[in-house]
Parts: C-alpha cells; sequence; structure tokens
C-alpha cells in the first residue's frame, strides 16, 4: 500500500511530491530514451515496407498501420506523463487530462483492432490453404466426376466432418 505524506488530498486542489526530484529526473530521462528510440523504430519499419516493394502485402501492411499507431502513441501520449515526472505531480488542467485518457484509449484500442487483423489473416493465409489443398487431394482421389467448383466444396465438407469426428472419438 502507498503511503502518502500527510498533505497529499484525495479530493482538494493539492497534491504533494509523491517521489524525490532524482527519481522525477531518472523516469524522465527514461520515458524520453524510451519515446525517441521507439518513434525511431517505427519510423524505420515505415520506411522499409515504403522502400521494398516486396514487403507489400497485407501483414506488413498491417505492421506499418500498427507502427503508425505506435508513432501517434508515443508523440502525442509521451508529453504528458513526461511533464508529470518533470514537476513530480500531475499539474495539467482537466482537458488536458481528459485529452491525454482519449489519445491513450484511442490509440490502444487501433493497436489491439491491426493485431487482431494480423492473427485473422495469418490464421486464414495458414488454414485456408490445408483445407483446400486437403479438400482438393480429397476430390481427386475419389473417383467423383469432375464438375468444377463443386468438388473441393464437398471436399472441404468432407475434411470439416472427419476432423469432428476424429474430436468427438478422442473425447470418448
Amino acid at each position: 500500500m502507498l503511503k502518502y505524506p500527510s498533505n497529499f488530498s484525495h479530493g482538494g486542489n493539492t497534491t504533494a511530491f509523491i517521489y524525490s526530484l532524482e527519481e522525477g529526473i531518472f523516469q524522465a530521462v527514461f520515458l524520453g530514451i524510451i519515446a525517441v528510440l521507439g518513434v525511431a523504430g517505427n519510423l524505420y519499419i515505415c520506411s522499409v515496407v515504403y522502400k521494398n516493394k516486396n514487403l507489400r502485402n497485407p501483414t506488413f501492411l498491417f505492421l506499418v498501420n500498427l507502427a503508425i499507431a505506435n508513432i501517434g502513441a508515443l508523440t502525442l501520449c509521451t508529453p504528458f506523463p513526461l511533464i508529470n515526472s518533470i514537476r513530480r505531480r500531475f499539474t495539467l488542467e482537466r482537458h488536458w487530462c481528459l485529452i491525454n485518457g482519449f489519445l491513450n484509449n484511442f490509440f490502444f484500442c487501433i493497436s489491439i483492432f491491426t493485431l487482431s487483423l494480423i492473427a485473422t489473416q495469418n490464421y486464414f493465409t495458414v488454414c485456408e490453404a490445408t483445407i483446400l489443398r486437403m479438400a482438393a487431394d480429397y476430390a481427386q482421389k475419389s473417383q467423383v466426376p469432375s464438375t468444377g467448383s463443386v468438388e473441393p466444396l464437398f471436399g472441404v465438407f468432407v475434411v470439416i466432418t472427419r476432423s469432428f469426428r476424429k474430436l468427438e472419438l478422442h473425447r470418448i
């Protein structure tokens, strides 16, 4: 449990210094280093994808989107805790507190949604190719007359049905 000085007020306008000046400088320096290195690394990712045309596929474009969201978070959200670390207390007005909260949540949601899209895209890239390959193999092995696009659909149905049957057998 944190023990605040006796003049710390939860509901009033005044707050005491929670940590020393050295700790505040230490926090500010490392926060600044993290912000600068983060922006530089994310700019590097954007420039590599921009310069290399072989990397312009959905996965790397999602990574560029994630890098841009991180740049936004680092440049627009980091100044607030940096100021608080230097001053050793929250001294900004209420509207800056609300803007900081909005920006943090905004960039957090963009990052989470982008990571979800990357995972979904990679899942379908791997699994869809496997299911279609299994379906084509099944349709080729069976002596079903060739009708065009019906074979893969039938094969996918059979592969999924067999997978569920195997799962049911393992459960027993």
